[in-house]
């Protein structure tokens, strides 16, 4: 079979298989395959896409996650990073945006204190104002008999004097 009747996709599966294989034929093929089409023997390298670097696009990923409240185990799981590798390259990323949804989470607080939310009003109270739980009101109480065991510890008897004429 010549070379030029052999559709071009099989010449390059062909190529990636093994790139010894290619008979001299099929070499001039894919040649005048890449005249045709306009590519160089040397392809130029490719020029980057317009928009975001695939690093720019993992700090968002991580930013975006943790802003969740994704754990960083979860967060590498996710993206195939190891949790070290977040924990070096990203932890910057990871506290601000955990502090964001803290403070998201605070605002929402606020929010449903401001509306009276009777839970939210007793643990602003508590965590920011620093207030108690109302004591209860001492219960009255009636004298009740002492009941405990006193133990009291009693001096032996003396002994009698041993006089032989007494007895």
């Amino acid at each position: 079979m010549k070379a030029s009747s052999i559709p071009i996709d099989d010449l390059r599966r062909k190529y990636q298989a093994d790139p010894g294989s290619l008979t001299v034929d099929e070499v001039e093929a894919i040649a005048r395959y890449k005249k045709i089409v306009g590519m160089s023997e040397k392809p130029k390298a490719a020029k980057k896409p317009a928009g975001k670097s695939k690093r720019i696009s993992e700090v968002d990923e991580v930013a975006r996650m943790a802003a969740v409240g994704a754990p960083d185990r979860m967060i590498g799981d996710a993206l195939g990073i190891s949790v070290r590798t977040i924990q070096r390259k990203f932890a910057a990323i990871v506290r601000k945006a955990r502090a964001l949804r803290r403070i998201k989470i605070l605002e929402c607080q606020m929010a449903a204190v401001e509306k009276g939310v009777p839970a939210l009003l007793i643990w602003i109270g508590k965590n920011e104002l620093g207030q108690l739980d109302a004591p209860e009101a001492p219960k009255e109480t009636t004298t009740k008999p002492d009941t405990t065991l006193k133990i009291v510890r009693m001096k032996p008897p003396e002994a009698a004097p041993s006089n032989p004429a007494t007895a």
